[in-house]
């Protein structure tokens, strides 16, 4: 049963950069994408998308991308202190946009925009319910995976995601302030890595 575990853990790294080494400004993509949500958007739905209030989105500003990272599961359980960390990691073709409420300074929910056929889309709004779509899920597989949260020690910033065909994916569940440097993802995942022993469940 550890071992059936290992295979469905999915945690979140983050780190700002550009993404493929290419600048890309997401400020009007994700604007117009605001834009049009406030056109859906009503007191029945605003939950779903991880709205605090139906007029929520009149108040918030786009801060950073955060990028997304992944890395073989295998890869991560052969793991040793001798390696090179960023020889786990790779970027994924995936970016989140926190909106920032303006009175609180707090995200407020996410915009998701994913790089397809070299062309940058915008694929939805919400926290949680957009990993689903993230990974491309198929209805008659969802049995098999796990959504978890999970502490990673000595880092102390919570993640959440799933593990899909072997790879670890990253998807950011606490948002780190502009005035906190955060760690690499590389230093993240080799962290990790020395709580996966022997197929050892990954701790909450």
């Amino acid at each position: 049963m550890k071992k059936l575990l290992i295979t469905i853990i999915c945690i979140t790294g983050f780190e700002y950069q550009t993404m493929n080494g290419q600048d890309f400004d997401f400020s009007e993509l994700s604007q117009t994408t605001i834009e049009n949500f406030r056109c859906v958007i009503t007191a029945e739905n605003y939950t779903y998308y991880g709205l605090s209030s139906a007029k929520s989105l009149e108040q918030i500003i786009i801060d950073e991308p955060i990028y997304h990272y992944g890395v073989q599961l295998n890869a991560l359980q052969r793991y040793n202190e001798q390696q090179n960390p960023e020889e786990l990691v790779s970027m994924m073709d995936f970016v989140s946009i926190p909106l920032i409420d303006k009175q609180t300074n707090e995200v407020e929910t996410f915009l998701m925009i994913n790089k397809r056929n070299e062309q940058y889309q915008t694929t939805g709004m919400g926290k949680i319910p957009f990993v689903k779509e993230f990974m491309g899920f198929k209805k008659e597989f969802q049995a098999d995976r796990e959504m978890r949260l999970i502490r990673v020690p000595a880092v102390n910033i919570a993640y959440a995601g799933i593990v899909v065909d072997g790879l670890l994916n990253l998807i950011p569940i606490s948002y780190v302030q502009k005035d906190v440097t955060p760690p690499p993802v590389s230093v993240i995942f080799a962290e990790l890595a020395k709580t996966i022993e022997g197929g050892e469940d990954v701790p909450n």
